[in-house]
């Protein structure tokens, strides 16, 4: 039986991890925490919902992408490239400010459904998933992806986390 962790906004199994970013908004300006099976969702909420176009573009324009992917204050994207299509590829050059560190987060997509689904290999061969769900309460976006074994789970955890928390401050602030 795979071993099963739950933190705020993740599923774990295994080596595939899924985390749970619901975009949407509703009057109340408070989040909030739902259980639902072995997952966890983190709710951001605020006054309009989130629309799907506006979410999926977001997520994939070079220019909005260097916005918002960073899973720490002092790192940023500093390039971007995105040429969304099966078999198109995709870099993020990551860099922390300072200078002192930096690499580039690459892949090559293997199925594009549009607003509704992206997979992806990287470099090393991991694979992951980005699924784009809408729901009455606004977008949920959905990251699987493959463990890498140099750093420890619950540091990965945080930084896909971050860097989710990262996107859906970006979207609401846009809209």
């Amino acid at each position: 039986m795979p071993v099963r962790y739950r933190t705020r906004g993740l599923h774990i199994c295994r080596d595939n991890y899924r985390v749970e970013f619901p975009l949407h908004r509703s009057t109340t300006g408070q989040g909030n925490r739902k259980s639902k099976g072995d997952s966890y969702e983190n709710h951001r909420r605020d006054r309009e919902k989130a629309e799907l176009g506006k979410v999926w573009d977001a997520y994939n324009n070079p220019a909005d992408i260097k916005q918002w992917n960073a899973a720490q204050d002092d790192w940023h994207t500093t390039r971007s490239t995105v040429d969304l299509r099966e078999g198109g590829t995709f870099m993020s050059r990551m860099e922390a400010k300072d200078g002192s560190l930096g690499f580039d987060f690459e892949g090559t997509y293997t199925r594009v459904v549009p607003k509704k689904l992206i997979e992806y290999r990287m470099g090393d061969g991991r694979e992951a998933e980005i699924e784009f769900a809408e729901r009455p309460d606004g977008v949920l976006v959905t990251v699987r992806f493959d463990a890498e074994t140099e750093n420890p789970p619950e540091l990965q955890r945080q930084g896909w986390h971050a860097i989710l928390d990262n996107f859906g401050q970006y979207v609401e602030s846009k809209s």
